[in-house]
């Protein structure tokens, strides 16, 4: 009886939540072979909510398109996300590739802006997310990221308040009656923190809290490790969490909040932390006790279940933190290389990475003495430990990461384009790690211009003065 009651209660929910159309929007945020597993989370969420009914004129699909006929890619035209897995590539739609996908186009298509969405990438099939007040829609976004900011494969990068300033504009323009946001990211958390309201029916999920790295998985020397010839992580650890669980469950009776409680052991080392992630939700916690397949799929219960793409575990799994999975995909590389000018080219480029890597951790300090020092006139010293305090500044949980975002977005570029680009290796996107110096900068009271003409002097010029 308590079953029959449970079914019933269930179908009451989906009938509730069915009565419109079903509209998924899923991107990738880097492009290059070392990030192959933000591409491979792309395709692999494409063969689920494609599995769980969602036609593709309703889906949305955002990816550089650079891997899966990559030189580097041991099968040519394929992508898979786990070892032994299948190709995940076959079908999926080039919405949006190359350089078309960028902060600009990604939230004209999330807002259902055509004519944005064409001018901002216009060598592309134009689709855009064109939901109304009965639909629902759900989006999953796989890259690096920041604290306040989320990657791109081509810059600028996408800022919180840029995005969730979206979903509100599209909530009061009665663009979705129900909205899912699944956020593979470091320092994801960051996004939606003290910014994300919880009256918009929106549910968020992300792969982090504000202040930690998400992980890779699936990495050479790992078990399982990826079939020979592939030297790149094939998955991230909280994505294929929710992959693998969706492939394998039944989707039109687990629930958002049971999907979100799996995924946060497995993504958290069986809740022991001693690798992974704080899995965090955001927003409204009105409807996560409603079928994922609601939102993952067209809500007709069981249409996808048949064990999309093989099982899942739940057992705790060998990972790598994302930014340093970015450099171990250089060192297997270059272990892995023929001797001779192939090896020698993936010495070089792992020497690249790291010395970059330490240029833009010194740069970052340089700037903030710079700054400190022209702002409050104070010695050398002195700056060097005002400096070295907003540096390590966490800041206050109860409070956004800045409430100046125009500073925050124009210092952060100033660095970049200053201190980080000459010395970059392609697609290399360390630097995101130290955006929150940028936002304690900001809310000490230094300005854009002034923050600017401290990147010059520390980057632009041979000489800076360091205590």
């Amino acid at each position: 009886m308590s079953t029959l009651k449970s079914s019933l209660k269930m179908q009451e929910k989906r009938s509730s939540s069915s009565s419109g159309k079903h509209w998924a929007l899923l991107i990738a945020g880097s492009a290059g072979w070392g990030n192959y597993r933000h591409q491979a989370d792309i395709a692999h969420s494409y063969q689920v909510v494609s599995k769980w009914g969602i036609p593709d004129e309703n889906i949305v699909v955002m990816m550089a398109d650079d891997i899966a006929n990559s030189y580097s890619n041991p099968h040519k035209g394929t992508i898979i996300n786990k070892p032994g897995g299948p190709d995940v590539y076959k079908g999926v739609p080039k919405d949006y590739t190359g350089k078309n996908v960028n902060a600009k186009s990604f939230l004209s298509v999330l807002a259902g802006d055509s004519e944005g969405a064409t001018k901002n990438a216009p060598d592309s099939t134009g689709k855009v997310i064109a939901s109304g007040p009965d639909d629902v829609v759900f989006v999953y976004f796989a890259d690096h990221g920041g604290p306040g900011i989320l990657g791109m494969p081509n810059m600028p990068f996408l800022q919180a308040n840029d995005l969730i300033d979206t979903l509100k504009a599209k909530a009061a323009a009665n663009g979705f009656k129900k909205l899912v946001f699944y956020v593979e990211a470091c320092e994801s958390g960051s996004i939606f923190q003290n910014l994300m309201p919880t009256d918009l029916n929106i549910y968020v999920m992300t792969a982090a809290n504000a202040q930690e790295s998400s992980w890779g998985c699936y990495c050479p020397g790992m078990q399982p490790a990826p079939p020979a010839g592939y030297n790149t992580c094939l998955g991230d650890l909280f994505s294929v969490s929710w992959l693998e669980d969706s492939d394998a469950s039944n989707l039109g009776t687990e629930t958002l909040e049971e999907q979100y409680t799996k995924v946060k052991r497995r993504t958290s080392h069986g809740g022991t932390y001693k690798q992974g992630s704080h899995v965090t939700q955001f927003g409204s916690n009105t409807f996560v006790d409603e079928p994922v397949d609601e939102f993952v799929g067209d809500g007709r219960s069981g249409a996808g279940y048949n064990g999309v793409l093989g099982g899942a575990s739940n057992e705790p799994m060998d990972a790598i933190p994302q930014r340093d999975a970015d450099l171990h995909h250089l060192w297997m590389a270059y272990m892995h290389a023929d001797d001779g000018d192939t090896k020698e080219s993936a010495r070089a480029a792992f020497e690249a990475e790291s010395k970059h890597r330490a240029s833009v951790d010194d740069a970052v300090v340089q700037v903030a003495i710079a700054a400190v020092r022209a702002g409050a006139g104070v010695s050398a010293e002195k700056a060097a430990e005002e400096a070295n305090r907003l540096v390590s500044l966490i800041g206050d949980e109860k409070e956004p990461l800045t409430k100046d975002w125009d500073c925050f977005g124009a210092a952060l570029h100033a660095f970049h384009d200053t201190c980080v680009s000459s010395s970059k290796p392609e697609h290399s996107q360390y630097w995101m790690k130290h955006s929150r110096v940028f936002a304690n900068l900001c809310n000490a009271g230094f300005g854009a211009p002034a923050l600017k003409v401290a990147a010059e002097r520390a980057c632009a010029m041979p000489e800076v003065e360091v205590a």
